[in-house]
């Protein structure tokens, strides 16, 4: 008896599969790097790969940009889906996405996992609106 994805097992006195939820394959995330300045309605491309563990980019996973805030949830941005080589490529017109008086935003890529494959974030990047 094989089990896939799991382990062959003894359940109350029955034997079977026990099949174990997957943890997922690790996951990385890079966001390439973004101008640190920007004048509002800038056309900003937000460019990145995911990697598998093994450094093979995951095709057909969706990636979120979101603007980092530390005292409410974060503002998602735009949401893209990797290419063949899990590549993502996404546009945004620059602007302020908080409502008190700070124009930079803290950007991040955010991969969140599937059952096969666990979350990752990539580094930040701090975008000044002027």
């Amino acid at each position: 008896m094989e089990a896939v994805g799991g382990v062959i097992g003894d359940i109350g006195g029955a034997i079977g599969d026990i099949l174990v939820p997957s943890q997922g394959g690790a996951t990385r995330i890079v966001l390439d790097s973004i101008s640190s300045s920007v004048s509002e309605g800038t056309i900003i491309v937000f460019t990145g790969q995911l990697f598998a563990s093994n450094n093979i980019g995951l095709a057909g996973a969706s990636i979120n940009i979101y603007d980092d805030d530390p005292i409410a949830f974060d503002d998602l941005i735009v949401t893209g889906t990797t290419d063949q080589d899990g590549r993502f490529r996404m546009t945004w017109s620059a602007k302020t996405m908080d409502t008190w008086p700070d124009s930079s935003v803290e950007i991040y890529a955010s991969f969140e996992g599937t059952n096969a494959y666990s979350s990752s974030t990539s580094i930040k990047y701090t975008i000044e609106i002027q």
